[in-house]
């Protein structure tokens, strides 16, 4: 037996109802396609958001180990922990001032200190 392949050209018949009945099932799935890549992207961004709060969680639980943390710590000094910039929704660890280098000299450039 063989398959019978789907034509586009048997679509482009001069009939209207044919035309238009093509056009919608294009646009249908068009939209089924678009909103299947929005659910995707917003559960990529919802996990995205879980990783990096349980990544801050970890940092605050368990001090980085590395020879200037214990050095620290047996001086008496608390062990750095990392910490995020301060602007919403950016995840880059902060360099001076609460902000990363990116935002540390966009303010800087703007003088807002």
């Amino acid at each position: 037996m063989t398959q019978r392949k789907f034509k586009p050209e048997a679509l482009k018949s001069s009939n209207p109802m044919a035309k238009a009945l093509s056009e919608l099932i294009k646009h249908q799935i068009d939209a089924m396609i678009t909103m299947q890549s929005i659910r995707t992207f917003e559960n990529f961004i919802e996990i995205k958001k879980s990783l990096h709060h349980l990544d801050q969680r970890l940092a605050e639980l368990t001090p980085v180990a590395s020879e200037d943390t214990q050095s620290s710590t047996q001086r008496g000094k608390r062990p750095m922990i990392r910490k995020d910039c301060r602007i919403p929704g950016c995840w880059k660890p902060a360099k001076s001032r609460g902000l990363c280098g990116t935002h540390y000299q966009a303010a800087r450039r703007k003088r807002k200190f």
